[in-house]
């Protein structure tokens, strides 16, 4: 059980079953990075295909997907926690309707869930539920991951109440309101949630799910234990005294070493053994490995407790510390399993040499960790101030130039710690673009810098910075009077040519694998030729049209979609070849 040798990846998970489509994504975390964050939408939508890493290289790749998933894909996140991409692009701006920023009042927002729902052409509808304990980022540290699969059928399930809850209280305690799409798409998921007949791991069964934050809940642990293993990361004084309250013998606490340092002698003796990950753990034994690539850190939260006949096992997003477990303040996730026999030694195993136990070593007590610096506690109080304002970006157009810039206003002021430096760029800009936004403090608009319509987006990277100490991060922010022809700028400075466009209509209608290849630059674009509809290998999109008016009329209102989007801009609408969008309407019956 929980082997370091049994690892799998993220992505896998997001996969549909052979037959299914994916039709919906909700997703919850505490953080988020948008690089992370925009390859989501590649491997839900283009799953079977390696796509260039580079944005330009792979624009059409992560176009056509992130059109594909926006209506389908919803994220939330802890407003103030999404992280700025490495690399400034105007693709990251297709992220808007995806990114959702929550706050609970008095807490953070701390679950981590996926619930993924699939359908198949004879009605068959799947969910899947995905409980990692790390957030939406590139961390490596060691993680735990449980995937359950579904099935939607019959009267809601009792054991589903809480899962359903989190997901209904989402629209409540998002800062910005949500879409009438994204409502009406939430609240189906919620109600094939709480019909769902879930497949639980061979030799275990779901015992409970426990979600805390969003209403009275009870201490998760219950019972009275033989033994009791906890893994957190994060821990408090608190948290452990309920747990070990719980069972007669605390066998093991495993955490970080500077958490553990934290914690006083009566607080650590209630458990026989602490222990924290080697500094070597997740290095290629033969040395061979990059280091970039290999496992580093503690970020799995379980607890296991066992009896003479049972055992269950506790995963999800919650540490062992006061807001996380103890008075469950914070929003967070756990998912109960239990499995039976008196043969049964999961402890044993994780502790073991075949388990965990190589890559753990005993936690030697050495100097007191540093309490966090005047500069560090004020870097955080502005990072909440800029977090919890009701900020927005108006769309403005110089007269001058005819350049458009996005202004950052707000009612009222921000109570801005002193000495604090302040910055702020769109995501679709680099950081040397950054203005200072202090005048914020005094409630104060802010103009960032100027640009084409393509580079307006509602994401827009903070820096706060006193001293040494500093942090940035991202908000999603709503955007006043941006101009109609906007998004038809977008897709144009995106799709480029006439060529890169045909490549991407036979992405999304044909082989989207090598139609994506062809159009990755000036090299390898398809040359139009003497058939506007047809690319350089001579295959034409029109049988791909046909067979998709008759099979898959969801592409066909993709294609429209983006077509009369990228007609918007005048000269989006040059890359739409004549006819094309006449053909399309027809296809669709919509031609008169």
């Amino acid at each position: 059980m929980l082997a370091p040798n049994r690892r799998s990846l993220y992505v896998e998970a997001l996969v549909p079953p052979p037959g299914f489509e994916l039709v919906d994504a909700i997703a919850t975390t505490y953080s988020v990075d948008l690089d992370t964050l925009l390859g989501v939408p590649v491997h839900l939508a283009l799953s079977e295909q390696e796509l260039p890493i580079d944005l330009d290289a792979g624009a059409l790749a992560w176009l056509a997907a992130l059109r594909r998933m926006t209506g389908r894909m919803t994220v939330f996140t802890e407003c103030g926690r999404a992280s700025p991409p490495a690399s400034p692009h105007v693709l990251y701006s297709l992220l808007e309707p995806i990114l959702v920023e929550v706050r609970s009042e008095g807490a953070s927002f701390h679950a981590k869930v996926w619930v993924l729902r699939f359908d198949a052409p004879d009605g068959t509808r799947r969910l899947r539920l995905i409980v990692p304990t790390r957030n939406l980022t590139g961390d490596r540290s060691w993680d735990a991951c449980l995937v359950l699969d579904g099935t939607v059928s019959g009267g809601p399930k009792a054991l589903n109440a809480p899962l359903a809850k989190l997901l209904a209280a989402l629209p409540g305690l998002a800062l910005h309101a949500l879409s009438v799409a994204t409502q009406e798409r939430l609240a189906s998921v919620v109600e094939d949630l709480r019909r769902t007949e879930w497949e639980a791991p061979p030799g275990w069964e779901l015992v409970a799910f426990h979600v805390h934050g969003v209403g009275k809940s009870p201490f998760p642990v219950e019972g009275r234990s033989d033994e009791l293993l906890v893994v957190s990361p994060f821990v408090s004084v608190k948290a452990l005294e309920a747990l070990a309250a719980t069972t007669k013998r605390a066998r093991a606490l495993v955490s970080r070493p500077e958490e553990l340092a934290k914690m006083p002698a009566n607080a650590l003796a209630l458990f026989e053994s602490h222990l924290v990950l080697d500094e070597n753990a997740g290095a290629d034994p033969d040395g061979e490995g990059e280091l970039e690539n290999r496992l580093r850190g503690l970020h799995a939260k379980v607890y296991v407790a066992t009896t003479r006949s049972t055992t269950d096992l506790w995963v999800g997003s919650a540490n062992a510390t006061t807001p996380g477990l103890a008075d469950r303040r914070n929003v967070e996730i756990l998912v109960q399993l239990r499995t039976k026999g008196p043969r049964v030694r999961p402890i044993d195993d994780f502790l073991g040499d075949e388990g965990m136990g190589p890559l753990l070593d005993t936690f030697e007590p050495g100097a007191e960790p540093e309490p966090e610096s005047d500069d560090e506690l004020r870097v955080e109080a502005a990072r909440e101030a800029l977090s919890a304002a009701l900020l927005h970006v108006r769309a403005t157009r110089s007269a001058e130039d005819g350049l458009w810039r996005g202004v950052l206003e707000m009612g009222g002021s921000i109570d801005f710690p002193d000495q604090v430096d302040a910055c702020a760029w769109p995501v679709s800009m680099a950081r040397t673009a950054a203005v200072n936004v202090r005048a914020l403090a005094d409630g104060a608009s802010v103009p960032l810098a100027a640009g084409d319509s393509a580079s307006l987006t509602g994401l827009v990277a903070f820096e706060v910075r006193v001293g040494e100490a500093s942090a940035r991060f991202v908000r999603n922010l709503p955007v006043l009077d941006m101009p109609p022809e906007r998004e038809g700028d977008l897709l144009r400075s995106i799709i480029g040519s006439r060529d890169r466009f045909l490549a991407l209509m036979m992405a999304l209608f044909g082989d989207a694998k090598s139609a994506l290849a062809r159009g990755t630059g000036a090299d390898g674009s398809p040359s139009s030729g003497s058939n506007p509809f047809a690319t350089s290998d001579g295959s034409g999109l029109l049988e791909h049209l046909v067979r998709a008016c008759a099979t898959d009329r969801a592409r066909l209102h993709e294609a429209v979609a983006l077509v009369a989007a990228l007609r918007t801009s005048t000269e989006g609408a040059v890359l739409v070849p004549e006819g094309f969008p006449e053909l399309l309407a027809l296809l669709e019956g919509e031609l008169e």
